[in-house]
């Protein structure tokens, strides 16, 4: 890895740790106990819920990327 490689590996560390700690507090508040101690079910339940959260935005984004390429030729 170069300096400037781990200088940007470093950033996202960062800013996911942050952004990680945020939303775990955010989810600790909405669902109450500790994360480990919810069932394994819910857990997956959960996480599906997430995934599927995921691909919406991720869908929603290349959608507004084709449209501003479309638009910009």
């Amino acid at each position: 890895m170069t300096d400037e490689q781990s200088i940007h590996a470093t950033g996202i560390e960062e800013r996911m740790s942050e952004r990680i700690f945020q939303k775990y507090g955010r989810g600790a508040a909405e669902h109450g106990g500790n994360l480990w101690d919810h069932d394994e079910l819910w857990l997956i339940e959960a996480a599906l819920d997430e995934v599927a959260d995921l691909a919406t935005y991720l869908e929603t984004l290349k959608e507004k990327i084709k449209e501003k390429r479309s638009a910009a030729n």
